[in-house]
Formats: structure tokens, C-alpha cells, sequence
């Protein structure tokens, strides 16, 4: 449509006022949702919004749900201040939940305060993989994420969101005491693994030479989305677990590359149009959605049923499901 013929949205406060307009109505969302949020909470903070607490201030069940004065429907959920937790209300259970979660992880830290400076002495990495991943991040930081991912393992949102009062609490923390250093070791040691290929992945690219630049520029733009600096704080432990796989194939493409350049090529062009509507949508700041991180690792698996199909997947892909995944997050190669 012409321009003139869009509507032109007007958001007005409670006295009329105008706000904010415009003819697109996402421009409008993501301007004022945040404030939304925030009025909608501070409305209700004489009996919902509390601060500074422990575990043994959860006395009383936190209801998982409620209706406010006004009869709108709304969550409670813990959320982390700093070493303590406080409570807020939400009015999505998606955002409680993933709030509530970390407010358990924040509890769970403090409590576990024992293990976490052991842990912290004794990081599991090997020298070969922390002098590789100097150059990128500090080791404190690197370490300090691992054990945050470890801890995360325990806080998944849906498995979070039943801890409610001081018992349930008690309850997550006697099973995470007797886990979490184990869970830890074995992210440690898969982190270890992760870094040493990545570092010998970085020299092969480096000494494939200008033939191939288009096949590099690939391989490197996908290394370089999979270890970054930070990026422990953007993955699960889960999805860490699958890490030393796609490593793999990427080495056996490279392997492959060298002999048959031509090959690759082919084996580029069925993953490339999928893998440049993700970059293309970051690129222009579309938004990191769940839709379309379950994308980009359906994209992941596609590159080892591509390059690498014996080293099996995680699950099927297909370029059918892989547009139904790109449309689910708003995109399409």
C-alpha cells in the first residue's frame, strides 16, 4: 500500500495523552512494551513486589498464577538481585518463568557457595586449551560461564518454575549438592575437547590459502557463530553436549574440501540460502527468538547430514522442515 493509505497507530496514556505513533505496529510494540510491563507491575507492587530475600523467606507458597484488582490474569515469579532474589509480577508466563529461573540459580549459587570456590581452583581445563582461548576471553570468564551453564542444567525454566516456597528449594538444593560437581566436570571436559578443535579448525582455515575463499568465508562464518567470546552464556549445557560433533564435521569437511573443492561447493549451495536469511535477519536486527534459535541448530544438524552424514544427527532435517522453521521465526531463505 501506498504510504497515506496505512494507518497511522496513536498510543495514548491514561488522560489521552499522545505517546507515540507511527504506521508500523511492531515499531510501536517494541518502543513501549518494556514501559507496559512496568507500569502493569508497579501498579501492583503494594502486595506482590517484595526484595532482599533468602530461601528461608519463601514461607508461603508462591501461587503460580493470579488476578489482579483490575481481573487481569498475572504471574508471580522470583527474580535475581544481585546474591538475593526478590518478587515481581509478570504479565506473560513465558517472561515469569524464565525470570523465576534465574532467581533459583541465584539462590542456588549462593547456597552452594562451598562448591563453587572449589570449582572455581580447579576448572578442569587443560593448558592446551586455556592458552588457545586467551586470545579471545579471560580465563576467569570463560570458567566463571562454565559453571554457570553447569548450574543452568538444574534450572531449566519449566523445572524452575515448580519451586515455590522454602521446601521446594530445600528439596532442588539437596539433589543439586550431590550433582553439580559432576555435572560440572563433564561440561568441563566436553568445553576442553570444544576449544582444543576449535583452535586446530582456526590453523586449518588459516592454511587453506585464497583458492577457496568462498568455501573458507563459509566455514569461518560458521565457527565464528558457534565459539565466540560469551558464548557460554548463550547456550545450554545440552546444546554444549553436541558441540565436539559439529566440530567434527566441519573438520571432515575441510578434509574433504582440499581433494574436491567442487563437491563442497554443492554440499554449500543446499545449506548456504538457509544459513544467510539467519545472518541476514541478525544483520538487519530482527530480534534472537526461540522460533529462531530452534532454527539455527536445525541449520547446524543440516550441515552434519550434509557434510558429515555418518557421524549421525541429533534429528532428521530436511529442506521442508527447515522452511517451516525459518517461516515459524519470520524468515525465509
Amino acid at each position: 500500500l501506498p504510504r497515506h493509505l496505512e494507518f497511522l497507530i496513536r498510543v495514548r496514556d491514561e488522560s489521552g495523552r499522545v505517546l507515540g505513533q507511527s504506521r508500523r505496529l511492531d515499531e510501536l510494540t517494541d518502543r513501549f512494551a518494556e514501559r507496559a510491563r512496568a507500569e502493569f507491575m508497579a501498579r501492583q507492587a503494594d502486595r506482590w513486589q517484595r526484595d532482599g530475600l533468602r530461601p528461608g523467606d519463601l514461607l508461603e507458597p508462591l501461587p503460580e498464577k493470579v488476578t489482579t484488582r483490575g481481573g487481569h490474569e498475572a504471574w508471580p515469579a522470583l527474580v535475581a538481585q544481585g546474591a538475593l532474589v526478590g518478587v515481581r509480577l509478570f504479565d506473560t508466563p513465558d517472561e515469569a518463568r524464565l525470570a523465576h529461573a534465574q532467581g533459583v540459580g541465584v539462590l542456588l549459587k549462593a547456597a552452594l557457595a562451598d562448591q563453587w570456590k572449589y570449582l572455581k581452583k580447579n576448572h578442569g581445563l587443560s593448558r592446551p586449551a586455556q592458552i588457545a582461548w586467551t586470545r579471545v576471553e579471560d580465563l576467569s570468564d570463560l570458567t566463571a560461564a562454565l559453571r554457570e551453564l553447569s548450574l543452568r542444567r538444574f534450572t531449566a525454566p519449566a523445572a524452575a518454575w515448580s519451586v515455590r516456597d522454602a521446601d521446594g528449594f530445600g528439596q532442588l538444593l539437596a539433589r543439586v549438592r550431590q550433582e553439580f560437581i559432576a555435572v560440572y566436570q563433564r561440561d568441563a571436559a566436553i568445553l576442553d575437547e570444544v576449544i582444543v578443535a576449535w583452535h586446530t579448525l582456526s590453523l586449518a582455515l588459516e592454511s587453506l590459502g585464497p583458492a577457496v575463499p568462498n568455501n573458507i568465508h563459509d566455514a569461518r562464518s560458521q565457527l565464528d557463530d558457534l565459539l565466540y567470546e560469551g558464548f557460554l552464556a548463550d547456550i545450554q549445557g545440552e546444546r554444549l553436549a553436541h558441540y565436539p560433533r559439529y566440530l567434527k564435521a566441519l573438520k571432515l569437511r575441510l578434509e574433504a574440501l582440499e581433494h574436491d573443492p567442487v563437491r563442497d561447493d554443492q554440499r554449500m549451495a543446499e545449506v548456504r540460502p538457509w544459513w544467510q536469511a539467519y545472518l541476514d535477519h541478525l544483520a538487519g536486527g530482527g530480534w534472537y527468538t526461540p522460533e529462531l534459535d530452534l532454527y539455527r541448530w536445525l541449520i547446524e544438524e543440516y550441515r552434519v547430514q550434509v557434510f558429515a552424514q555418518r557421524l549421525g544427527m541429533a534429528q532428521k532435517v530436511s529442506a521442508q522442515r527447515l522452511g517451516e522453521a525459518a517461516r515459524a521465526a519470520g524468515l525465509a531463505p
